[in-house]
């Protein structure tokens, strides 16, 4: 317990309401009264491990300066014992310093003599190996009552004669046919958004373009392991490369394993390791084999991105030795400190109690098992080499020399002739095997300095330059723990009770924007489907363009699927409105001011209709039009664009034209005609109803002729119908003597894509000829 006069540095003294909503919203751990005590455990953990590095170099002094090294002058050493250098560009980086190294390096050789762990080390290669290869070693049934000696010494066997079998071949990467047959990966199955912590560039592994190809090695876009990766990632200037490292193979094992891809919270995963288990002992940095260890024991889940966003302490001034303004620009509530991680509630009951507070450690990924593999004295590694070509998840920490810390554009560094000073340590993520095998063997290690380190963050590293700069190889596994709430999503576009406009030509689509949330996929997470209650189905995303089939009322669905497949429903209700059809009577004109057109009794006249409407883009079919008079006692004809109309009364009336779309909405127009006697001496009249002006006849088939002659004065007439080309002087040929006449017009020649042609029908007394010319095409097809 605690007194109110000598609370922690910086805690909140807090009421019990408020207690309780950091205990629903993250995870409390009670803080020991006397901070001493964890300084004190780690303390002595470094000591232990000073002591088993100390005994190994006794007994292997070539190993001495590999454990003991001093960097050069030009390396900044912080009063933490870590170090700071420079990049190629200018970016500074943080690396690791002595206590780290000497606390993996022991974890490497405890492993190296623990029986359990060289046990289910060979436990776990003897499937993926050959079967020649598995006839070298002791069987089975005799592994228990191996030593860890033995047991090392047949896992080396059984690897070396998996390396040995491989075919020299730069142009891929090494797999192991035996390796589980990895999940299927879609965009929807991700339960993350992609890292808003990568500065450099956007490395996709759905999209091998985003990536630079390799020069001197092998393209790795094309391996089939390389898209279980997450994007490349910058740790920025903070000592956080364990929790990069981590985090990054976790969420390979996650892809491989449970089929999504996800983006786990760096900053959470270091909060735990700077103000839970070690203090402030560790001013910047991890040790790697420890903190995972720590991790697995403890069963902490590693939260998601968003739940804790990722500070990368860019305001650090260069070549300063304190961290100054880290949390500048940080929008997150809590703050990300080098010494104090997160803050510290304490209740104002007495006794008071104080606990560390830390973001949503109940939702996410744990650490269910690691395994520390390779030793020292492997002066091959394949057994490292054969657990990352199974697709296994490996955390590969090294100390880092100058040759590796300046890649820029070239795929790999130099190998064992690597003479280069050493700078300090950093943890990768080690993905994949390539080379010529067995000289040349590499491995291609993913960084979390950014896209602009090496090949867009990634390295070719040779085997060789492993063996003499690794501190510890690590697996790590992940397991999903926790609840999984429900995403959020919202209709942003349209609003409800929205009006648009039904087809069209072309059809104009309304779009549609959902916003969606999550606490573990984060913004603009899960799948988005949208459904119409008369469309049915309409499509998937965030936004969508979609045209409407049918109109009225829609109530629209959007339902956003998390990772996990729960759901989220929101609704909006849009109206499609059919437009009434636009329709106009073409002939005969109407005339100026309203006046009346002037027609003659008893002689026939042409009336033209049209009609367009938005909805129906291919037109409404001249069945759909109706005529009809002011007048009940005339004879209109309907269901025709254009109807011949002769009127037996003189006086005015009005002729309307109403159409009607497929929907049944209407439209009209009208004329206002007078009928009037015609003069004494009036001519015949000559009126072709079909075809009309500008038709289609069929070139094969029957096509209707008819014509309608008035004739006023009693003349005695002949008829004819003929035709020519159109467009030139020939003379007409005669069709037929008839008013009424169904021709098949065989006699007209062939033209690709259609044969214009005048029709002319005559009406003639012998001595003068009454006629009308139209122009109609004869479609013959295109060639």
């Amino acid at each position: 317990m605690w007194c109110e006069d000598n609370l922690p540095s910086g805690a909140l003294l807090v009421d019990d309401e408020e207690f309780e909503r950091y205990r629903q919203s993250g995870w409390l751990i009670p803080v020991p009264p006397d901070m001493q005590e964890t300084r004190q455990r780690e303390a002595l953990r470094d000591q232990q491990a000073k002591a088993v590095v100390d005994d190994f170099v006794a007994e292997h002094p070539e190993f001495e300066k590999r454990f003991y090294f001093e960097p050069p002058d030009h390396v900044t050493r912080l009063d933490d014992g870590n170090y700071v250098t420079t990049l190629p560009g200018g970016k500074q980086v943080v690396l690791t310093g002595q206590r780290q190294l000497l606390r993996d390096a022991a974890a490497t050789i405890r492993a190296m003599n623990d029986r359990e762990n060289r046990l289910e080390t060979l436990v776990d290669l003897y499937p993926l190996m050959p079967p020649d290869c598995k006839d070298i070693i002791p069987p089975q049934e005799n592994w228990q009552n191996m030593s860890a000696s033995e047991l090392a010494a047949a896992a080396d066997k059984l690897t070396d004669c998996w390396a040995d079998s491989l075919q020299p071949n730069g142009e891929e990467l090494v797999t192991i046919a035996g390796a589980e047959s990895p999940p299927v990966i879609s965009d929807e199955s991700s339960e993350q958004i992609y890292s808003d912590s990568s500065d450099d560039c956007y490395a996709n592994p759905n999209d091998p373009s985003s990536y630079l190809k390799p020069e001197g090695l092998t393209d790795y876009t094309k391996n089939y392991l390389f898209k279980y990766l997450s994007p490349v990632r910058d740790q920025g200037r903070r000592g956080t490369c364990v929790t990069f490292a981590t985090a990054s193979a976790m969420e390979q094992w996650i892809a491989r394993h449970y089929g999504r891809r996800t983006n786990l919270s760096e900053q959470a995963i270091y909060v735990l390791g700077k103000a839970i288990l070690y203090g402030e002992w560790y001013e910047d940095g991890l040790p790697t084999v420890d903190f995972l260890e720590d991790v697995r024991d403890l069963g902490w889940a590693l939260p998601f991105e968003p739940v804790w966003p990722y500070n990368r302490a860019l305001k650090r001034p260069k070549g300063d030795t304190a961290f100054h303004n880290v949390c500048a620009d940080y929008d997150f509530p809590i703050c990300s400190e080098t010494s104090h991680e997160t803050v510290v509630i304490c209740n104002k009951k007495y006794p008071i109690f104080c606990d560390y507070w830390t973001a949503g450690y109940y939702n996410g990924y744990s650490v269910p098992n690691i395994r520390v593999i390779e030793d020292f004295e492997d002066d091959d590694m394949n057994e490292a080499l054969a657990y990352i070509s199974a697709g296994h998840s490996v955390v590969l920490s090294v100390t880092v020399t100058q040759a590796f810390k300046d890649l820029k554009s070239i795929d790999f560094v130099a190998g064992e002739n690597d003479t280069s000073s050493e700078l300090g340590g950093h943890a990768v993520h080690a993905v994949a095997v390539g080379g010529l095998f067995p000289s040349m063997k590499y491995v291609l290690i993913k960084n979390s300095w950014g896209c602009g380190w090496g090949d867009r963050g990634f390295a070719w590293v040779p085997v060789k330059w492993i063996q003499e700069h690794f501190r510890s190889i690590v697996l790590v596994s992940a397991n999903r723990e926790g609840i999984n709430y429900s995403p959020e999503v919202e209709i942003i576009q349209p609003q409800t009770q929205s009006k648009f406009p039904y087809g069209g030509f072309p059809p104009e689509p309304v779009k549609f924007k959902a916003r969606t949330n999550d606490i573990e996929d984060g913004q603009n997470c899960c799948t988005v489907e949208w459904e119409s209650t008369l469309d049915g189905y309409m499509g998937t995303g965030h936004e969508l363009d979609y045209v409407f089939k049918n109109p009225g009322l829609h109530i629209i669905k959007a339902t956003a699927t998390d990772s996990e497949g729960v759901q989220d429903i929101d609704y909006v209700v849009v109206e499609l409105t059919n437009q009434p059809p636009q329709v106009a009577i073409t002939a005969p004109i109407p005339l100026a001011h309203g006046e009346p057109v002037w027609i003659y009794k008893g002689l026939t006249t042409m009336f033209f209709g049209k009609a367009t409407d938005p909805n129906q883009p291919l037109g409404i079919p001249c069945g759909s039009f109706e005529w009809s008079s002011s007048n009940s006692s005339d004879a209109v004809p309907s269901g025709d664009c254009a109807v011949p109309i002769k009127f037996d009364t003189l006086g005015q009336r009005t002729i309307t034209l109403e159409v009607a779309d497929e929907l049944g909405q209407t439209g009209s127009a009208s004329v206002t005609v007078k009928v009037v006697d015609p003069p004494p001496d009036m001519d015949p009249n000559v009126v072709i109803v079909e075809p009309q002006n500008g038709e289609m006849l069929a070139p094969d088939s029957p096509n209707l002729l008819k014509a309608v002659v008035d004739n006023p004065g009693g003349q005695t007439l002949t008829y004819r119908w003929e035709w020519r080309r159109a467009g030139t002087s020939d003379a007409f040929s005669e069709i037929a003597p008839s008013k009424t006449y169904y021709w098949k017009p065989t006699v007209v020649p062939f033209h690709c894509g259609g044969q214009n042609i005048e029709l002319r029908f005559t009406a003639t007394n012998g001595t003068q000829d009454f006629s009308q010319t139209i122009t109609v095409m004869v479609a013959f097809p295109p060639c």
